[in-house]
């Protein structure tokens, strides 16, 4: 298996998802922590959703509709950030 088939795996795996979230979520930065302190894992939509909107995203890479590249790279467990959702 390629990185990008064993991400997929992870972010189909609902026990091993929480697994990354949670590994993710202990190394945030320092303003994102609070947000974070409690959460809804929506396992559907492969986030932890946290206080104003904020989310911890999984995905298999930065931008996954593009190609593999230095700028969008591709790791074994997928990628997490931080971003803002809409209401």
């Amino acid at each position: 298996m390629n990185s990008e088939q064993l991400a997929i795996e992870l972010g189909n795996d609902e026990v091993r998802l929480l697994k990354r979230l949670l590994d993710a979520r202990k190394v945030l930065a320092v303003w994102a922590r609070p947000y974070f302190k409690s959460f809804y894992y929506d396992f559907k939509n492969k986030r932890f959703i946290g206080k104003d909107n904020l989310v911890l995203q999984w995905r298999i890479r930065k931008n996954p509709e593009l190609p593999i590249s230095y700028e969008n790279q591709q790791t074994n467990r997928g990628t997490v950030s931080v971003e803002r959702i809409e209401e």
